[in-house]
């Protein structure tokens, strides 16, 4: 699952963002708005918001900082790293035949 950032390199929230993210262990692809006002306008016309950072997960649009924050304290974005971790394992293992059993230690 890819998770992308689109935001700006001193904006307090886009801080906060890629904090949490880096906090909780996932990988995400940083898209700065800084110098490119074209992809700015994209982002607006694409979110519905003017505000950064705005981020996605696959193609869902989880929002702002608030909404990534909400993600986190509902579960959502634990749920991410153990599907992510399952899913590394599986392809990891994939002709071993643990894959079983290390997918249900990392789920657990």
């Amino acid at each position: 699952m890819i998770i992308r950032l689109y935001g700006t390199r001193y904006c307090s929230y886009c801080v906060a963002a890629r904090h949490l993210l880096r906090q909780r262990r996932l990988a995400f692809e940083e898209i700065s708005l800084d110098l490119d006002s074209r992809l700015r306008q994209q982002i607006r016309e694409r979110s519905g918001r003017y505000t950064v950072p705005q981020i996605w997960i696959g193609d869902t649009h989880i929002g702002g900082y608030s909404e990534l924050l909400a993600w986190d304290h509902a579960g959502h974005l634990q749920a991410l790293v153990t599907e992510k971790r399952a899913v590394r394992c599986r392809q990891t293992t994939e002709n071993n035949s643990t894959t079983h059993d290390i997918t249900a230690k990392v789920e657990s």
